[in-house]
């Protein structure tokens, strides 16, 4: 339409009263039809779980326990014991070590050497010797830490040592004492320790820089396989 003529359509409308009450009311019937449509509907929670979520959580679950579990597997190592030629009773000595060091020791049994500076000031020590076949001591205080590593020294008298090469030999560390298992002269140790075998002493030693368990392992056994492969 010309735009002239849609002027004089205005001018004419505005200059007619009904005119222009017909179009107010016109416009407030379509705010009014606006208002009062439906409107879409919103999203309602409901209780079905979010396949995405739960898939989530179920990932994160299992990861943590598939971490923990291969965490446990790949710490713990089954060894084999070094024997006491007769099996042994429990014995515990102890003594206070202060910052210039010390050292105590069980009769014919381990021998703990706190060297200089290890400890800031006097520690009550003590080694308790694990009955049953297995060399293997409890060192206390337990969960202590030291400044410099401490020697643990076993001496190799009363102790069976048929078929077993020296070069095998290594400390190891146990979390408690159910981890031993006397009848079949094993055990499950989550770290070993450098170790040296000093034939002209007689004796095995190694380094520890925390306690509590210590036992002289004379090799890691083979893990079996029961997955049929």
């Amino acid at each position: 339409m010309p735009i002239l003529s849609t002027a004089r359509a205005l001018r004419t409308m505005l200059r007619r009263p009904s005119s222009l009450a017909g179009l107010a009311l016109v416009a407030l019937s379509g705010l009014a039809a606006c208002a009062d449509a439906p409107s879409a509907p919103r999203p309602v929670a409901t209780d079905a779980p979010s396949r995405g979520l739960l898939g989530g959580v179920t990932g994160v679950v299992g990861g943590v326990v598939g971490g923990v579990v291969s965490t446990v597997e790949a710490i713990l190592t089954p060894v084999t014991g070094m024997l006491w030629s007769s099996p042994v009773t429990a014995v515990t000595v102890s003594g206070v070590i202060g910052a210039q060091g010390g050292s105590i020791a069980i009769p014919n049994g381990a021998r703990l050497i706190v060297p200089a500076g290890a400890v800031g000031g006097p520690v009550a020590f003590s080694i308790s010797r694990v009955p049953g076949r297995i060399v293997a001591y409890e060192f206390q205080p337990h969960g202590i830490r030291f400044a410099v590593p401490v020697v643990i020294e076993q001496p190799l008298a009363g102790i069976n040592l048929s078929g077993i090469s020296t070069s095998s030999i290594e400390g190891a560390y146990f979390a408690d004492v159910t981890a031993l298992d006397q009848t079949k002269g094993s055990a499950q140790v989550s770290e070993f320790r450098p170790t040296v075998v000093l034939k002209d002493r007689g004796v095995v030693r190694f380094t520890v820089d925390h306690f509590s368990g210590y036992m002289v392992s004379s090799g890691r056994s083979e893990i079996q396989d029961d997955s049929g492969f």
